[in-house]
């Protein structure tokens, strides 16, 4: 996991997500939407960019990362054509997020740190 500092906090900046970067860009201030509603976070699946509102107290910023995370997840998944039963994409998330903690080392570390403040 690549990190970077910002408003004094130590955030993550790239993850690896299923072998493909995804780059996770910390914006000051609300979050605009493509249909121009103001969010707390938003997931860009072509572009591979995760854009959060960096204002949000920490444990805010964990959840909305690791939301905005769910949305990569279902992307990545949704376009491998993989036609499941809910057992089996439950599965298969549990698979992605262990995926995610061994390519990305201290990444739910950071996010621990993050909703415990």
């Amino acid at each position: 996991m690549k990190t970077i500092e910002a408003n004094g906090k130590v955030l993550p900046s790239e993850l690896t997500l299923l072998s493909r970067r995804w780059s996770i860009a910390w914006q000051k201030g609300p979050v605009v939407s493509p249909d121009l509603d103001v969010v707390s976070g938003i997931c860009d699946p072509k572009a591979h960019i995760l854009t959060i509102d960096l204002d949000l107290p920490d444990d805010a910023l964990a959840e909305v990362l690791l939301h905005e995370l769910g949305h990569a997840i279902h992307y990545m998944l949704e376009h491998a054509s993989i036609d499941r039963e809910e057992e089996d994409i439950v599965n298969l998330n549990a698979m992605v997020l262990i995926t995610v903690c061994k390519q990305n080392p201290g990444f739910f570390a950071w996010i621990e740190r993050m909703a415990n403040p």
